[in-house]
């Protein structure tokens, strides 16, 4: 956790060209957001035709409304806009953790 969210990195994060940032709000109040990677902003080799959703959050008392697929729908979009073949989803197997904005 520290080693990812520490703000050099998410300043790292935030300037790569090849990553994307984009926020879902409900009733005015952020509510999850969506990170996705491409190119040189890949943490591993994965080959040009692939968007990796590295990080996709939707807080707990935010769920059940659908919030989750409008941010995979986004990735989706993104993946068509950029002609991506393949997507994939980044997890964290040994980690749970709540998301706080």
């Amino acid at each position: 956790m520290e080693r990812e969210f520490n703000l050099k990195q998410l300043e790292k994060e935030l300037n790569n060209p090849f990553s994307q940032f984009f926020f879902v709000y409900f009733t005015n109040k952020l509510a999850g957001y969506l990170k996705v990677n491409m190119g040189d902003a890949q943490s591993e080799e994965m080959g040009g035709d692939l968007l990796k959703v590295e990080r996709i959050y939707v807080k707990e008392k935010f769920q059940k409304f659908g919030l989750g697929k409008v941010l995979l729908n986004k990735a989706f979009e993104i993946a068509l806009e950029n002609n991506k073949k393949k997507i994939w989803l980044g997890v964290w197997e040994k980690i749970r953790m709540k998301l706080v904005l």
